[in-house]
């Protein structure tokens, strides 16, 4: 499926949505908007949540992404099945339009609102990544023994919103890894050793 990308009301480029067996492929080509050197996002709207779709980099002038969201990702979102109504790019996710009110609602004045909590944030958007603040580690060598591919060692606390669920319990401490993570689909732990350190 193809779908316009907005931005400030205005189409300016396509999304591509390819559903796949583990999720969708997601491709987005728009032109560079004006935006004052904004770092814009993509971001899908339509489901229970509002869904980040990514951070396109710009190429040869214009904004360019091509990546996967898994099924865990559109689910959460509200995204199972169901394509989303609409795709813009933000520096954040546009704030859900207010219900309409009927003749019988009366509003409440503001000093009868109840207060909401400063630490009680609204959803934030759902998605597959995080940004984070990282340093290049040129003596990094950990690599998946089975793929190959390198690995990337971050902090639990900044990975756990991304992680199912169920697979929390694998980092509550208790059992060494390799026990904790039979039975858990998609998670493969990789040991090494740090200085200083049994595990990590």
């Amino acid at each position: 499926m193809q779908a316009e990308v907005y931005y400030a009301g205005k189409p300016v480029g396509m999304l591509e949505w390819t559903p796949d067996a583990y999720g969708v492929q997601v491709r987005l080509d728009c032109a560079c908007p004006d935006c004052g050197g904004a770092l814009l996002r993509c971001f899908a709207a339509g489901g229970a949540q509002t869904l980040r779709v990514g951070l396109p980099e710009p190429v040869d002038g214009r904004l360019r992404l091509t990546r996967h969201l898994s099924r865990e990702t559109l689910r959460a979102a509200g995204y199972a099945q169901a394509v989303p109504a609409r795709f813009y790019l933000a520096v954040q996710p546009e704030e859900a339009e207010p219900e309409p009110q009927s003749a019988e609602q009366v509003p409440v004045p503001p000093a009868a609102q109840p207060a909401v909590p400063a630490d009680d944030p609204s959803p934030a958007p759902r998605t597959g990544d995080a940004v984070l603040d990282a340093l290049l580690d040129s003596g990094n060598s950990l690599q998946d023994h089975y793929s190959g591919d390198p690995v990337v060692v971050a902090d639990y606390t900044f990975i756990k919103p991304l992680l199912p669920p169920e697979s929390r319990p694998l980092f509550s401490g208790g059992q060494s890894p390799p026990q904790t993570a039979a039975g858990v689909p998609g998670f493969r732990f990789v040991l090494y050793h740090a200085v200083g350190k049994e595990y990590g």
